[in-house]
């Protein structure tokens, strides 16, 4: 991941939580009535945040997760 995905990931995300909150609080509903569509549809819309290159990787740290 470059900087600038990261960098447009958080944007993404800031913009999208005060937008939420703000037009939550407009309408007077709960404000995860509007960040949960939000959040869908901006990982739908845009590929910067990619799960799989989060546990791709095993570091040897979790190697012996889970404990039994």
């Amino acid at each position: 991941m470059i900087t600038d995905q990261i960098l447009f990931g958080v944007g993404l995300i800031l913009v999208l939580a005060v937008g939420s909150q703000v037009l939550a609080s407009l309408l007077r509903i709960p404000a995860l009535i509007v960040l949960l569509p939000a959040g869908f549809t901006a990982g739908a819309l845009t590929n910067n945040v990619d799960p799989t290159g989060c546990w791709a990787r095993r570091s040897s740290h979790w190697s012996h997760w889970p404990l039994r």
